[in-house]
């Protein structure tokens, strides 16, 4: 539940479109798309067929939606990890860090960076999955300098637009 906003942020919508479904689209390019919900938004991937599990300890936070999608899909090498506050990432960058995994992969970390600064979406592989299966108490971008990442620029300013507040909202409206 996007706590600021008022409603669960994967409900909002920019251009007539929802958060979640923007990501959902931009995703394509994945071998799977799983979503990880809270009770309000799993109602919605039911109704709109996407393939969902519903996170029953949101006080965990991202890591802890990232910790159900592992253990749920544990023979995966590699996940992609998408917050559904980040509505403006464009596809083409979800494309080329699938390009990027196609071409390495044995990497453990896919970062995307526009001017110098990594964002999100990422692509995870052992090093950071491992630590969070074994319930590191470490928050992610601490596990993620911790392991070795290829950056990936850009030029997608989308990929730091991450949409928390309603001030942020009408900065964008």
């Amino acid at each position: 539940m996007g706590r600021r906003v008022g409603k669960p942020k994967a409900l909002l919508e920019v251009e007539g479109k929802k958060y979640l479904d923007i990501a959902i689209s931009n995703c394509q390019i994945c071998d799977e798309t799983i979503v990880i919900t809270n009770s309000i938004t799993e109602d919605y991937c039911e109704k709109m067929g996407y393939n969902s599990i519903e996170n029953l300890s949101l006080d965990d936070g991202m890591i802890g939606s990232i910790s159900v999608g592992l253990h749920a899909y544990p023979d995966s090498n590699h996940y992609l990890i998408y917050p559904v506050d980040f509505p403006f990432v464009k596809k083409e960058t979800v494309t080329q860090l699938i390009d990027v995994l196609n071409d390495n992969d044995a990497v453990n970390c896919i970062k995307p960076t526009f001017k110098g600064r990594s964002g999100h979406p990422l692509v995870l592989g052992s090093c950071v999955t491992k630590a969070i299966r074994e319930k590191s108490n470490k928050p992610l971008n601490e596990l993620l300098r911790e392991c070795e990442s290829v950056l990936l620029p850009t030029e997608d300013e989308g990929i730091h637009i991450n949409i928390n507040t309603l001030d942020d909202i009408k900065a964008r409206y």
